[in-house]
């Protein structure tokens, strides 16, 4: 039978063209609901967001994860009993545990929380958090089946257009929880959108199967890889987070902005490793090797060289894209290089994580993240008092460099697989 799977090259290109289509309708989004909401209530919302976002991570743990891997490994093996289980299992274990999580949030915020507009953004975003975590399983099925802009359209690109639609109905004077409701009321727009798609793109043999299940091997990958992925999500924000702890607040706003500009060069890495995932687990699965080591080759020239090209944009453009945000951020050029910098060596070596998860070597994701994360963390209580900025890119950039040395050393120790842009000539070893 035909394989009407598109190409890694192309998957990667339509993710980084609708991620970064996505950069300017938040930024559109964001525009719209700090003028209808002001300064206090976009701060409000803001804190509202932020709990739905941290609580729907907690409750899917490491499930999106598992789904990507699974979805793609049991299809190249030729169980859908198994995943036709797997996707009953974990959407009731997650669903289950995002109404627990939000209800207790919500509960405990009703009892001791004050009325006022940020204890109602927080109660409305607790009550928000199972729609954000089944958007989030739905596309992490749909990119284990490698059908990618079916997979990110919804959430990246239709959500915030339903969202301005209805701030834009709602008009001024909305109240920061009712935000938190509308940005509730479009993420069920992309949860119907991503059951069409998902209905329209899984295979009819898993449909049919009768299901099977493999619990305490799921268990235990989905926790590791939950715990890889917290690590990772911390340690990208961590320095920014110091600044304004053991520095001061010019220096986090600095480092914050130069953060928020280098997404420009990292959108270009997210994209690939969206698009490998399955690939990686699809090959791994089906022991092939040879085949598996020329597309990694591939996939990370092509980050690194795109990677590259922009990375320099950025810098020889520091000053004046940091004076966007204000005066005195433009202080801050040193730290955005630093961050391009580490963006580039980032891209050397883009899918050594995602190779580690994808081939059951989740441990070692830990690890690698774990040892970054604590570096980070050191250098950047020892260089940020007395270098502000410029202190806390410096240490995100050793850590960069620690992650990538110990991960892709760990995909050649275990793999045979070489996951940096020299490539080799290693058949792997699945």
């Amino acid at each position: 039978m035909e394989d009407r799977r598109p190409p890694v090259s192309r998957g990667v290109l339509a993710l980084t063209t609708i991620r970064g289509s996505a950069l300017g309708l938040n930024l559109l989004t964001s525009l719209a609901l700090g003028r209808v909401l002001g300064l206090a209530g976009y701060g409000a919302y803001i804190v509202g967001m932020g709990l739905a976002t941290i609580a729907s991570t907690v409750a899917t743990v490491g499930g999106p994860t598992l789904l990507v891997r699974d979805t793609a490994s049991y299809l190249a093996l030729g169980r859908p009993d198994l995943l036709r289980g797997l996707l009953i299992r974990i959407t009731q274990a997650v669903v289950g545990a995002s109404i627990i999580v939000g209800a207790v949030a919500a509960l405990l915020l009703l009892a001791v929380g004050e009325d006022s507009n940020v204890d109602r953004a927080l109660v409305a975003g607790a009550a928000v958090v199972p729609l954000f975590s089944l958007a989030i399983l739905l596309q992490s099925v749909l990119l284990g089946l490698e059908r990618y802009a079916a997979a990110v359209t919804p959430n990246t690109l239709v959500r915030p257009v339903v969202l301005l639609a209805l701030v834009a109905l709602a008009g001024s004077g909305l109240p920061p929880e009712d935000a938190v409701l509308l940005h509730g009321a479009a993420m069920t727009v992309v949860i119907a959108i991503g059951i069409r798609q998902l209905v329209r793109h899984l295979p009819v043999s898993v449909r049919e199967a009768t299901p099977a299940h493999d619990h305490r091997v799921w268990a235990r990958a989905a926790l590791v890889m939950g715990l890889s992925r917290g690590l990772t999500a911390i340690w990208a924000s961590v320095a920014v987070t110091l600044a304004g702890v053991v520095g001061s607040a010019t220096a986090a706003g600095q480092l914050g902005a130069a953060s928020r500009i280098v997404v420009v060069v990292l959108v270009i890495t997210w994209a690939a490793n969206d698009a490998f995932q399955p690939v990686v687990a699809r090959l791994y699965a089906a022991h092939q090797g040879t085949v598996l080591q020329q597309e990694l080759t591939r996939l990370t020239r092509r980050t690194f060289a795109a990677s590259l090209v922009v990375s320099c944009g950025v810098a020889v453009l520091a000053e004046p894209l940091l004076s966007l945000f204000g005066t005195g951020f433009e202080a801050g050029a040193t730290a955005l290089r630093l961050l391009c910098l580490a963006a580039v060596i980032d891209a050397a070596a883009p899918a050594n994580m995602t190779v580690l998860l994808m081939s059951g070597e989740e441990r070692g994701g830990v690890l690698t993240a774990g040892a970054g994360l604590v570096l980070t963390v050191v250098l950047a209580l020892v260089l940020i008092p007395e270098h502000g900025a410029t202190g806390g890119a410096i240490a995100h950039l050793a850590g960069t460099v620690v992650r990538n040395l110990l991960a892709s050393g760990w995909t050649w120790s275990r793999l045979e697989l070489d996951s940096t842009i020299r490539g080799a000539s290693a058949a792997g070893r699945p």
